[in-house]
């Protein structure tokens, strides 16, 4: 079991956060929106050689709304990306213009984009929704590959499902290997919300595809296992009686677990407190995903250790996120769950990558075995 591993006992001996004391991070301070103002503006001047405790208090305190944007670029490296490659996302949206204008066009992938996009709930006051957030791709495509919606008349609504259409569609092309999967558009939709551009925007979504969920959006979706796997082990090693709680219930943690890494928490959480989760994600580092959905084990313990059947396990955990505060959710992640070193996460993900190739191979095989048993039943 991962728990009785050298890695668990290295990992649960950190009793306060790299070693700092709570005081340290936090510094019991109360955070006047000037000081915390000043405080990001030198975190990001200071990039890349920032202190993590520094950051740590500093995103204990919040980041302001001004500031997120630029904090969510500057600190997850999209904004280098994003300079990098600059007329990316305006060739990427030509492409689409000119695939749907030939018939070209991967109608599949666009089609699931357009059911999906119904399906996501857009915020109306989103900053990249609307046409001045496509920099890039306005003023070289018009409104070609918006699905023949107009940009002067639109509604904020349709704005922002336009914006949303563009960087499903752009990331599609960008990525056709791994092209469109349900949970990119509450993802992208969540980006549009806070981002002054679609263009940074679709950087993010990259960002978080190709780097922070890696084989999230597989069609095995082996990614999103291996994480279940190792939040699953960690938990244990960190609230024995709760996996030993779920076991009884037989919930298992992709039940619990599989949407918040898939959807980064969106529709998870209250709006307020998934920016707060957001904003130590894109500041830390993949480690911190592990470390929030720990700290949501922690927030679900209660209702999970009460319920005495698998609709009240899952239905209470489902209530008491929506009901989580942002701010006391982070100081769990930060303060109270051991910190994970990048290092020991990639060693809790190979043994990970064990189970979930152990788990595939059984199910190949009773699939197959299935097979041959429906195959001797026909020949009777």
């Amino acid at each position: 079991m991962y728990a009785s591993s050298a890695i668990a006992a290295r990992w649960l001996s950190v009793s306060d956060p790299g070693g700092a004391a709570e005081g340290d991070l936090d510094g019991g301070r109360e955070w006047t929106p000037e000081a915390l103002d000043d405080e990001w503006a030198e975190l990001l001047a200071a990039l890349p050689n920032v202190d993590e405790d520094r950051i740590h208090a500093a995103l204990l305190g919040g980041v302001p709304d001004a500031k997120r944007p630029r904090v969510w670029l500057e600190f997850s490296g999209a904004a280098q990306a994003m300079a990098a490659r600059p007329t990316l996302y305006a060739d990427l949206l030509e492409q689409v213009a000119a695939s749907s204008a030939s018939g070209r066009a991967e109608t599949a992938v666009h089609s699931q984009i357009e059911n999906d996009l119904r399906r996501t709930q857009v915020d109306r006051s989103a900053r990249g929704a609307s046409s001045r957030g496509e920099r890039a791709g306005g003023s070289r495509s018009g409104g070609e590959g918006t699905g023949g919606e107009g940009t002067g008349g639109e509604s904020d609504e349709s704005e922002a499902l336009g914006a949303l259409r563009r960087v499903l569609r752009a990331f599609a092309a960008f990525s056709p290997s791994v092209s469109y999967v349900q949970g990119m558009n509450f993802i992208a939709s969540g980006l549009l919300s806070q981002l002054d551009e679609a263009e940074a925007a679709f950087w993010m979504l990259t960002l978080v595809v190709a780097e922070r969920r890696v084989g999230h959006f597989s069609p095995t979706m082996r990614g999103n296992a291996v994480d279940c796997h190792v939040l699953g082990a960690l938990s244990r090693a960190d609230c024995p009686h709760l996996a030993e709680r779920l076991e009884a219930l037989d919930v298992t943690v992709p039940l619990l677990a599989t949407r918040w890494f898939l959807c980064l928490w969106v529709s998870v959480l209250p709006h307020a407190s998934l920016l707060r989760v957001w904003d130590a994600l894109f500041t830390l580092g993949p480690s911190a995903t592990m470390q929030v959905a720990l700290a949501c084990m922690r927030v679900i313990r209660v209702p999970l250790l009460a319920a005495s059947d698998v609709g009240q396990a899952l239905g209470g955990a489902k209530e008491s996120l929506r009901a989580t505060d942002g701010g006391a959710l982070l100081r769990t992640a930060l303060l109270d769950v051991p910190r994970l070193s990048a290092a020991d996460l990639a060693a809790w993900r190979t043994r990970g990558q064990q189970k979930a190739s152990e788990e595939a191979s059984s199910l190949e095989a009773l699939r197959r075995s299935r097979a041959r048993g429906s195959s001797q039943d026909a020949a009777r």
